[in-house]
């Protein structure tokens, strides 16, 4: 009887999880954010009873101007997360500074210019961009530069390197 009850209870666990993540693809196709919002944006109920994000009049301004700063290829990421500290950039919740790399990961999340990815597939979302993807692709043109920049000559050469 156990065993019975422990499958039932397995199987209602499966399939609600399975309902859970069509429903958030389904959310996702109507261009709303199926998650909980990230940095810059908050979480509302939409006029329809959906929950969407819109731009946190707190955080958005400050997620803005990294970009821009960023983009102009003259501040390092640390830089940014230096300046972005100075004007105030926290979590919501604990208050704490953002570290380097939550500001990479700001960098290089998509949502910010009006299109985010979900479950492998880029959506066109219908919630308020903080940034033209004009911004957004300009800025990842710099991220990937600076990285084809580090393939530089090593120090030293050791045994089997390469």
């Amino acid at each position: 009887m156990h065993g019975i009850k422990v499958l039932m209870a397995k199987n209602y666990v499966d399939n609600l999880s399975e309902e859970t993540r069509k429903g958030m693809i389904e959310k996702a196709r109507q261009g709303m954010w199926p998650s909980y919002a990230p940095l810059g944006y908050r979480n509302v109920a939409g006029p329809d009873g959906k929950r969407n994000i819109e731009p946190d009049p707190d955080l958005a301004p400050h997620i803005k101007r990294m970009f821009e700063w960023y983009a102009t290829s003259l501040y390092s990421l640390k830089q940014v997360a230096q300046a972005a500290r100075a004007q105030g950039l926290v979590y919501r919740k604990s208050r704490s500074a953002v570290p380097i790399s939550t500001v990479h990961k700001i960098l290089r999340n998509r949502i910010y210019s009006g299109d985010f990815d979900f479950d492998g597939v880029t959506y066109r979302g219908s919630y308020e961009p903080l940034i033209t993807r004009e911004l957004w692709k300009q800025v990842q043109s710099v991220l990937d530069g600076r990285q084809n920049k580090r393939s530089g000559t090593a120090k030293e050469r050791f045994a089997f390197s390469g």
